[in-house]
């Protein structure tokens, strides 16, 4: 997500915005927009194929709708760790090596595909840090049933975590040019 922004750092169309007059938080607010946007497309779409190869939802509209909005709100915290990414690494090749390396450690390294219960010890400690581990039990929870209150607020506290270290971050960063 933050491949886009950091082309656009590139290409000098973020100088070009910040010599408009407007306010210096509408790129990243728009920028931020945008990714909400794809976001939602991307969850329709993996959301269709999995009815198309027969997921259910278990446990009904409300928390299905719960897990809808729990699934956007920790997407669009990663978008905020991208752009603050983007933003560091000032290129589109550097942001997507790094962007791709740490979507896949923490994916791979949660408890995505596996029960963190078969894991080896020292990776069931990695996986217990990671925030991955905490969204995917709570939309398991969710939609699929059993105990959701804890494994939804860790996926709510991690999510708000990561908004409050990378907005600012990225933030500060943008107004640093």
């Amino acid at each position: 997500m933050g491949v886009g922004f950091a082309e656009d750092l590139a290409s000098g169309a973020i100088d070009r915005f910040r010599s408009l007059p407007i306010a210096r938080t509408a790129v990243l607010s728009a920028r931020m927009l945008s990714d909400a946007v794809r976001l939602l497309l991307l969850i329709a779409l993996m959301t269709a194929v999995g009815f198309a190869v027969g997921f259910r939802v278990h446990t009904g509209i409300g928390p299905a709708l719960a897990g809808l909005a729990l699934t956007i709100a920790f997407g669009m915290a990663f978008s905020w760790a991208m752009l603050y990414l983007a933003l560091a690494l000032r290129t589109a090749e550097a942001t997507q090596a790094a962007g791709q390396t740490l979507m896949f450690l923490l994916t791979f390294l949660s408890s995505a595909f596996v029960p963190l219960a078969t894991m080896p010890g020292w990776l069931q400690v990695i996986a217990h840090a990671n925030p991955v581990t905490y969204a995917v039990d709570a939309l398991r929870a969710l939609l699929v049933g059993g105990p959701a209150a804890r494994p939804v607020l860790l996926a709510v506290a991690w999510t708000a975590g990561l908004v409050v270290v990378f907005v600012p971050l990225a933030v500060r960063r943008y107004r640093r040019g």
